[in-house]
């Protein structure tokens, strides 16, 4: 009975102490309605009571984050610096980069309009020259390379266009015959001539493979070209020539006959024509042998 009447004491004392501290702090922070309406405004239990459990479900939830794994500092301290230094090698990669753009497009913007105005001379010249022998021919620069900036694969395309119920089309081994890919070579070295300099040229059996007509239509471009004041001096080498072909004062003909002579009767058979084909100065020198 002793034990027990203490026991009340205890508890009863403890009843007291609670009351008086709710006193206090009641005292302090009253739990007034307008208490719990500025709680609730805050996002917060609408009792002193509710914001009290709120703190001891934080102070828990924090304590169940927290980890005794001292290493846990050192790598997120080492992980944020890796992420700084990573930071300011991508700034300064864009830097260099936004660097390096600005230096291509001043190259681009001196060197673009200087090569435009090439290849339009190339292509009004080897379009006239296709126009003259009754077919249509264009020189023009790859604008998908020139768009996308990829100058590495920036080319010269020559299209031409051999049939009239043909558009013009790129030039290759698949679409146009041996021939007309010698006729498009010959003319575009022809317009070539006006915006290159060079002491010779040599030109070495382009005429295979043409049919006759536009080899003679070929060759006598090819003849105005190469005969014209301050051009360079032109080597066509070729097996074989067509008859009555057109030369000019300015044109000697040297032709590679078996053996170490020539005798004159040669000569004599073949006539004044062939004789002047051979060139005035070799054929005297043939006669005087």
């Amino acid at each position: 009975a002793a034990d027990l009447s203490a026991a009340r004491s205890r508890a009863d004392g403890f009843k007291r102490a609670l009351e008086s501290a709710k006193a206090a702090r009641d005292a302090e922070a009253p739990d007034t309605p307008e208490l719990r309406a500025a709680l609730q405004a805050a996002g917060l239990p609408g009792s002193v009571e509710g914001v009290d459990e709120a703190v001891r479900d934080a102070e828990a939830e924090r304590d169940a984050i927290a980890n005794t794994n001292p290493n846990v500092l050192r790598e997120y301290n080492a992980r944020q610096q890796s992420i700084q230094n990573l930071s300011k090698a991508v700034s300064e990669s864009d830097a260099a980069l936004a660097a390096l753009a600005e230096s291509m497009a001043g190259v681009r913007d001196a060197w673009l309009p200087q090569l435009t105005s090439i290849v339009a001379t190339i292509n009004a010249s080897f379009s006239r020259n296709f126009a003259e022998i009754g077919i249509a021919g264009e020189v023009v620069l790859d604008e998908r390379a020139l768009q996308e900036e990829n100058y590495e694969a920036c080319a010269i395309e020559i299209r031409v266009q051999f049939r009239e119920v043909e558009a013009l089309e790129v030039l290759n081994i698949h679409r146009q015959s041996g021939g007309e890919r010698s006729v498009s070579t010959l003319l575009y070295l022809i317009a070539l001539q006006g915006v290159t300099v060079t002491p010779f040229r040599v030109i070495d059996e382009i005429n295979q493979g043409m049919d006759p007509i536009n080899e003679r239509k070929v060759f006598t471009q090819l003849v105005e070209s190469a005969c014209r004041p301050d051009t360079p001096q032109c080597f066509l080498l070729t097996p074989k020539l067509l008859p009555g072909l057109h030369f000019t004062p300015n044109i000697t003909v040297l032709q590679i006959m078996n053996g170490p002579h020539m005798h004159t009767n040669v000569l004599d058979k073949l006539g004044d024509p062939t004789a002047a084909m051979y060139g005035r100065r070799a054929a005297a020198l043939v006669a005087a042998a």
